[in-house]
């Protein structure tokens, strides 16, 4: 697939995907305890649908109401009968690891294989584990593993969990169903200790408490129930390719079904996407984040200085080796990158061109390198087919923010000619063009007789009403002169919009007013209004501007100028304030 660059920032509203780590925690969870749970925005993504054919092939009664909306009937139960199955896993990590615990307490005979790679991925802790409490687990010649379910006892025992937190995940899910329940002693650091305290979440809901002694986790024995009907939250990693393409790009993304509060790691990732803006060479941690290091290192390379990645020595095991996956596909656009022990070093800001990259199959891989092309001319990417294990409607999506470009709000005195520019710019990029006097004098006649009737505050009321109305994708907006003066309509104005304020010298200003038609804003002479006014209103429009267009251009070169700085190649400073000095060349301040 040859990824299209974006032509513009964007502006973009999602409903993610249910988070899958979320939803297979409350899947498996639902099958061991009592009552029916109706589960919603399950997203069948691969990950999913493989947990939930392979839980109904061992006889668990769950079945999808209506797949494609992710709605998920799930009678609570342990299986009436002993039987014998294949569970193929395919690449998921996550089944393999929540099957396996559970295979191990259920009584029949299962065979659990996937791809290739996950039989490659780390499992031998969790293998240890479940024989410690009485498992019988055969590795085959083919690297399957056979089990002879039933028998499992409770009690006490030691975890190595520091190449995935998932081996605690899936004891912690199984505890309640042996007899005792389970201490589990940590051994070692936990890896990516979010996605435990997510299960640990998740168990909560179905009446559950676990307890904590140092690095002993205790969890009862005793079937939950099922509190009916859940919902799976968005998932923070899906969004994440977009908050990272949003940054670099001035670009707005929403995730409508995102939790501010939410168990995930990701939702760090804005805070992540901070310490990236900083001057200088940054240090990122991993530990809670492993699945945004693809996506965090691309935005590295976008920036200048060395940023070093730690904390993730665990990506080794991923659906890939991300980090010589990452280190071996990247050097081919150019990028100057090393793999260390746990992590990358990335020295960035050096040009990057296309490349053929190879995404291993891996999910994660696919999207970072779908954000590298929407920068980077010339990425073709191969599988990417791949996103479907945990965001089937990626490209999709992907597709939505190139065709959904961000409002472009001119602002600045009147008389800087935001009115002869806005139509220009709009043509030049295919865009919309709405002026804010113009739809205030058609929906209540010409503004100096509404001034002198009404009063400047009710044309204000009016005035934020229509800016509001009117900032919206796909749109240049020339907004009125003392509109920022406007607590509302600066707010509308700085989350909705790119501000590209014109600035013009106070005697050209001056010359221009004369022979205009506007109502006074006082009581004072036009010189000494306009002076006084622009001195009030500079601050505001110097707090808004993403960039400056300087005075004594034509309406051609600053169209020029503001079309060149748009289309500009994107930087990780890009939120960073411009000006058209040096012909449009971004400064950073």
């Amino acid at each position: 697939m040859r990824i299209e660059p974006l032509r513009l920032p964007f502006d973009l509203t999602l409903a993610l995907p249910g988070s899958k780590s979320e939803a297979q925690r409350i899947i498996l969870s639902a099958c061991l305890a009592e009552g029916r749970t109706t589960l919603r925005d399950a997203t069948p993504c691969d990950d999913v649908r493989t947990l939930v054919t392979n839980l109904a092939a061992m006889g668990f009664g769950l079945a999808w109401f209506d797949e494609a909306e992710g709605i998920l009937t799930i009678d609570g139960g342990l299986p009436a009968a002993a039987r014998t199955a294949r569970l193929d896993c395919g690449p998921g990590g996550v089944p393999l690891r929540f099957l396996l615990a559970l295979a191990a307490a259920i009584p029949g005979d299962w065979t659990l294989t996937g791809s290739p790679r996950l039989l490659e991925r780390p499992l031998g802790p969790l293998v240890d584990a479940l024989r410690e409490l009485g498992a019988r687990i055969e590795s085959a010649p083919d690297r399957s593993l056979r089990v002879r379910g039933g028998g499992l006892r409770g009690g006490e025992l030691g975890l190595d969990a520091s190449a995935s937190s998932q081996f605690l995940s899936a004891l912690l899910l199984l505890a309640p169903q042996l007899p005792g329940g389970l201490s589990i002693a940590l051994r070692g650091r936990l890896a990516s200790p979010s996605y435990a305290e997510l299960t640990v979440g998740t168990l909560r809901r179905f009446g559950i408490e676990t307890g904590r002694d140092g690095p002993r986790w205790l969890v009862p024995e005793g079937p939950g129930r099922s509190p009916g009907d859940l919902r799976v939250e968005g998932d923070w990693s899906a969004a994440g390719a977009f908050f990272v393409l949003a940054r670099l790009t001035r670009s707005r993304f929403r995730g409508t079904n995102l939790r501010l509060d939410s168990a995930q790691g990701d939702r760090l990732l804005p805070l992540h996407l901070e310490a990236l803006a900083a001057p200088g060479d940054v240090e990122i941690d991993l530990s809670d984040i492993p699945d945004q290091a693809p996506n965090l290192v691309v935005a590295a390379l976008l920036r200048a200085g060395e940023t070093r990645f730690v904390g993730g020595a665990g990506l080794r095991g991923k659906e890939s080796d991300r980090i010589e996956a990452l280190v071996t596909e990247l050097a081919r656009t150019g990028a100057d990158l090393d793999g260390t022990a746990d992590g990358f070093l990335v020295r960035g800001g050096r040009p990057l061109h296309g490349a053929a990259l190879t995404c291993h199959d891996d999910h994660r891989l696919a999207m970072a390198f779908a954000i590298l092309g929407s920068l980077v001319p010339g990425i073709d990417i191969d599988s990417p087919a791949c996103v479907a294990k945990s965001h089937p409607a990626f490209f999709t999506h992907l597709h939505g923010a190139r065709h959904s470009p961000r409002c472009i709000a001119l602002v600045g005195m009147r008389g800087t000619g935001k009115s002869t520019l806005a139509p220009l710019l709009a043509q030049d990029l295919g865009l919309e063009c709405v002026d804010t006097d113009l739809v205030f004098e058609r929906e209540h006649g010409p503004i100096r007789r509404f001034v002198e009737r009404e009063g400047w505050p009710a044309f204000r009321a009016h005035e934020a009403a229509i800016v509001a109305q009117s900032a919206g994708p796909g749109r240049v907006l020339a907004v009125g002169g003392g509109a920022v003066e406007t607590p509302d309509c600066a707010r509308v104005l700085q989350d909705r919009a790119l501000v590209i304020w014109l600035q013009e010298d106070e005697t050209t200003l001056i010359e221009r007013l004369r022979h205009g038609d506007r109502p006074a804003l006082g009581t004072a002479p036009l010189d000494d209004e306009v002076r006084a006014t622009a001195a009030r209103r500079a601050p505001l429009y110097a707090s808004l501007a993403d960039f400056v267009l300087g005075p004594g251009s034509d309406p051609t070169e600053r169209c020029a100028q503001a079309s060149a700085w748009l289309r500009s190649p994107w930087h990780a400073h890009a939120g960073s304030k411009a000006t058209s000095d040096d012909h449009g060349r971004q400064l950073l301040r």
